[in-house]
């Protein structure tokens, strides 16, 4: 219960944002090389408690992890969890490798760390 109190606290850090910034974020994510708009994007997908467990967890482990694996460490349902990894690949911070019937997904962390040196190890 500890561990929820303090990530609700970290989430709320990131919640402070203009409703231009938010309009922004959810019209279109799509990958994007401007860092602006890939900054925004970061925002928006940590503000969502599941991607912000999803992002943390593959931050810690350090390596991909197959998404049923990846499930098994985060309680998420399946549709959600593959919802949420969508969105996380369509923003740039993961990137998905396919191999036989499973898919394993990376943390796009050099490009992540470009925009904001820091910010996942405070996750």
């Amino acid at each position: 219960m500890q561990k929820r109190h303090e990530d609700q606290l970290v989430f709320k850090k990131f919640l402070v944002f203009t409703d231009d910034l938010w309009h922004n974020c959810c019209m279109d994510i799509k990958q994007s090389t401007d860092a602006t708009a890939f900054k925004q994007r970061i925002f928006f997908a940590l503000s969502e408690p599941g991607r912000y467990t999803i992002v943390r967890m593959l931050y810690h482990v350090g390596h991909e992890m197959g998404c049923n694996e990846l499930n098994q460490h985060v309680e998420i349902d399946k549709s959600t969890m593959s919802y949420h990894l969508r969105t996380l690949r369509e923003i740039g911070m993961i990137t998905t490798r396919v191999q036989g019937r499973q898919k394993f997904v990376t943390l796009n962390t050099d490009k992540i760390e470009s925009v904001f040196p820091g910010l996942l190890a405070e996750l």
